[in-house]
């Protein structure tokens, strides 16, 4: 997968 994709969902459960 894209790093980027997975900086996106990081970035979505942290500021969950």
């Amino acid at each position: 997968v894209c790093a980027a994709h997975i900086l996106s969902l990081a970035m979505l459960v942290i500021l969950r």
